[in-house]
C-alpha cells in the first residue's frame, strides 16, 4: 500500500469512524476555519478533524465556492481531516482553487508526520457518493509526498477523489488509495464535459486489497464525455487497471513507471504515448485495448506484451518500441521515423491480409529472433532491416514485388532466410553478414546492384541450392 510509512494506514481502526492511525494521538481539531465562506482559505495543522469541512447539498454536492486547503502537519504528529462515513473536503467550484495535502513543495520525502485525508464509507448507495476528497472544477489537488487521500470503507460509489466536473488537475507525490474493495482512487463522474481533467502521478494510485479494480474510472459512457490527460511519470505505480470514459484521451507513461493491470481507452479518440531516456527499459504488461495511436518517443526501450488490435496508427519516433505479443489482424498503420527502432520476433510483427506495406521503415526493423519464425507482411521504406537471436527469421512477404525497404539488411546473429531476393528488399539495399548467415530456400540469383560481402559459411543450403548473381 505505497511506500514508507503508508503501511501504519493497515493499522486503522475500521470499525469506527475515528480512523486514528495505530499509536498515534487523537488531538484536538487543528482546522480553521471549520465553515469556510468563498476565496477563503481553511489551514489544518497537527492533530485530527472530525467531520466535513464543505457543505453538502443536494446529491451530496457541495456547496461553497472558491475555498483553498491545506492539511499538513505543524507538529511532530499527523494532520487529519477525518469524514467517516461522510466526505472529508467537499466544495463546488474553484476560482481556480488549490487543496493541498501534505507539506506544499515535498516532493521527495515520505517519511515523518503526514497529511491526511480520510474517510470510511459502508456500502450504500447514494449518487455520486460520499467520496473523501469531492471538488466539481476549476480545482487544482496536490497531494505531496507526505500526502495520502484514503478511502477505506467498501460502499462502491465512494471514491478517495471525484471531480464532478471539468478543468482539475490532480497531482500526485504521495498515496492516493480506495482500501478495501470499493470505489477507484479517483473517478471523474463527467456532470460537467467538455473540458479537461488531468492526473500527473509521481506517487502512488492504488485500490488496495483488489487490485483487479480500475483505479481511475468515469461516470459517462456517452460521446462528449470529458477528456482526461493521465501522466504516470518516472518512479511512478498504479497498482490496478486503468479505464478511461467516451473522452479523447491521452496517457503518457515516462520510464520507470509501472502499471500492473489492464488499460482500457473507453471511447472517443485515445493516444497513449510512452517516453523513454538513453538506457530505459521498460514492459507494459497487461492487456491493451480501444486506443486509437500509440507513440514511442525518447531514447530507451519499452515492450508491449499484449496486442495492438484497435491501434489505427503505431508510430517509434525514438528509440526501441519492443512487440512480443500476437498482432496478427493488425489493421494500422506502422511507422518507424529514422531514429526508431521496431524490435519483434517474426511472429510478433503486424499481418493483416492481403499484407501490403505493412510496415514502413525508415529507420529499423529489427527481428529478435530466439527461435524460428516466418514474417508474411510487408517492409517498406528508406530504412534497414536487422537480425539478432540464435533463431531463423524467414522473410516470406506475400506482396507480388516483395519487400522494398531501401537501407539493406544486416543479419548480426542466427539466420535469415529468404526464398527470393525481393525479400531483401529493394536491389540497391546491401547484404551484410557479421556474425550470422543466410539461409536459402530456394534457387536464387541476388540482385547484381546488391553490394555485400561475406565469406562462404555465411550462406547456408537446407537442400542443395544456388546462390549466384544475376
Amino acid at each position: 500500500m505505497g511506500r514508507g510509512n503508508t503501511m501504519r494506514f493497515a493499522n486503522f481502526l475500521l470499525a469506527t469512524t475515528s480512523l486514528i492511525p495505530f499509536g498515534l494521538s487523537e488531538a484536538a481539531a487543528q482546522c480553521a476555519p471549520t465553515s469556510p465562506t468563498p476565496g477563503s482559505t481553511v489551514n489544518c495543522g497537527s492533530g485530527t478533524y472530525n467531520g466535513t469541512l464543505g457543505n453538502i447539498g443536494f446529491l451530496h454536492q457541495g456547496l461553497t465556492d472558491q475555498v483553498n486547503v491545506n492539511v499538513a502537519p505543524t507538529t511532530g504528529t499527523d494532520a487529519i481531516v477525518n469524514g467517516g462515513q461522510d466526505s472529508a473536503i467537499v466544495f463546488r467550484d474553484g476560482a481556480p482553487s488549490t487543496i493541498n495535502i501534505g507539506t506544499v513543495g515535498n516532493t521527495t520525502t515520505t517519511s515523518g508526520p503526514l497529511g491526511i485525508a480520510t474517510g470510511n464509507v459502508p456500502n450504500r448507495i447514494i449518487d455520486p457518493g460520499e467520496n473523501t476528497i469531492q471538488v466539481r472544477s476549476n480545482y487544482t489537488i496536490n497531494i505531496w509526498a507526505n500526502g495520502r487521500v484514503i478511502q477505506l470503507g467498501s460502499s462502491s460509489r465512494a471514491e478517495a477523489i471525484n471531480p464532478l466536473g471539468t478543468n482539475n488537475t490532480i497531482t500526485n507525490y504521495g498515496v492516493v488509495e480506495s482500501t478495501n474493495g470499493g470505489g477507484s482512487a479517483i473517478w471523474f463522474q463527467d456532470d460537467i464535459t467538455g473540458g479537461l481533467n488531468t492526473i500527473d502521478n509521481h506517487g502512488t494510485l492504488s485500490v488496495g486489497v483488489n487490485t483487479g479494480r480500475s483505479v481511475i474510472g468515469s461516470s459517462s459512457q456517452e460521446a462528449g464525455a470529458g477528456d482526461v490527460l493521465f501522466i504516470n511519470q518516472t518512479g511512478a505505480t498504479v497498482l490496478g487497471d486503468i479505464s478511461f470514459a467516451s473522452g479523447n484521451d491521452t496517457l503518457q507513461f515516462f520510464p520507470n513507471s509501472t502499471v500492473t493491470g489492464n488499460i482500457n481507452g473507453g471511447g472517443g479518440t485515445n493516444a497513449l504515448e510512452l517516453n523513454g531516456i538513453a538506457g530505459s527499459f521498460d514492459t507494459l504488461p497487461g492487456a491493451l485495448t480501444n486506443f486509437t495511436t500509440l507513440t514511442k518517443l525518447g531514447e530507451g526501450q519499452w515492450n508491449i506484451t499484449g496486442t495492438l488490435i484497435g491501434f489505427t496508427a503505431v508510430t517509434v519516433e525514438d528509440g526501441v518500441l519492443g512487440l512480443t505479443g500476437d498482432n496478427t489482424g493488425y489493421t494500422g498503420t506502422v511507422l518507424v521515423e529514422p531514429s526508431g527502432i521496431l524490435e519483434a520476433r517474426a511472429q510478433s510483427l503486424p499481418t493483416s491480409s492481403p499484407n501490403l506495406n505493412n510496415v514502413t521503415n525508415n529507420g529499423i526493423v529489427r527481428f529478435a529472433q530466439p527461435d524460428n519464425g516466418t514474417y508474411v507482411g510487408q517492409i517498406t521504406g528508406s530504412g534497414a532491416i536487422e537480425k539478432t537471436g540464435a533463431g531463423i527469421t524467414t522473410l516470406d512477404p506475400e506482396a507480388a514485388i516483395g519487400n522494398t525497404y531501401t537501407g539493406g539488411t544486416t543479419i548480426l546473429e542466427g539466420g535469415l532466410g529468404i526464398a527470393r531476393d525481393a525479400a531483401l528488399g529493394d536491389a540497391v539495399g546491401p547484404l551484410t553478414m557479421n556474425g550470422g548467415f543466410l539461409q536459402l530456400n530456394a534457387d536464387l540469383d541476388l540482385a547484381p546492384s546488391r553490394s555485400g560481402r561475406w565469406a562462404a559459411r555465411s550462406i547456408r543450403k537446407p537442400s542443395p541450392r544456388t546462390c549466384r548473381r544475376a
